[in-house]
């Protein structure tokens, strides 16, 4: 049997199952790590919330809910008292929550990563016509996800991640330049697509978490 691949792989059925038979494997401990993650924000952070429900888009005016496990509202300012909210989200243990939502057929594990919506609307309206139609085509058929091209270089880079916060602060040249990269990692993911593709980004996940868990002493091979 011929091996899926490119938008044939992404809006398979094949591709869903996987993903969902993925989830279900680290559920059990994925639930013990949300328990104990939420425990925790609610002890070290009495006054945030240990949950946080943030608004994302792919596509402008087309925005979709997420939930975050942390407070992360003031981490681009590095705010003392939310150094748990932080290494969560250096650690991509805040992003637990959207395990269920691979479940609830709503989001998948590997896909394209969201935007704020305000921003995702700079990203398109940055582009000539014929780069932004073609990354809503590539964008338009997919579930937003974790596991991608664009956020392995991100989340990849050592030190802090920059808060969403900081997004509204960009100059229109460095809009320019991340909507580039987005669109040109989206489609380059897109294109590659397929069972095999996608477990190797995952491995490569896996090696980036590990490498920001341990300050690069697991995973950087």
């Amino acid at each position: 049997m011929k091996e899926l691949s490119g938008a044939d792989w992404v809006q398979s059925g094949q591709k869903i199952k996987s993903e969902e038979q993925i989830v279900r494997r680290i559920m059990p401990l994925a639930r013990v790590a949300r328990a104990f993650a939420i425990a925790t924000v609610a002890i070290a952070e009495p006054d945030h919330a240990p949950i946080s429900r943030e608004q994302r888009a792919l596509i402008p005016d087309r925005p979709y809910d997420i939930t975050k496990i942390g407070d992360r509202g003031s981490l681009g300012a590095r705010d003392p008292s939310r150094k748990v909210s932080e290494l969560l989200s250096t650690t991509m243990i805040d992003e637990i929550p959207h395990l269920q939502a691979v479940l609830d057929g709503t989001a998948c594990l590997n896909g394209p990563r969201g935007t704020t919506p305000d921003h995702r609307a700079r990203l398109f309206d940055s582009l000539d016509t014929n780069r932004r139609d073609e990354w809503e085509e590539i964008l338009a058929v997919q579930k937003h996800g974790v596991i991608n091209t664009y956020a392995l270089g991100i989340h990849g880079k050592p030190g802090p991640m920059v808060s969403y916060d900081d997004e509204e602060n960009l100059q229109d040249s460095q809009v320019l330049k991340e909507a580039l990269v987005r669109f040109e990692a989206d489609k380059h993911d897109f294109e590659h697509a397929s069972a095999n593709y996608d477990a190797y980004l995952r491995k490569k996940f896996v090696k980036m978490v590990l490498s920001r868990a341990t300050g690069g002493r697991i995973g950087v091979s």
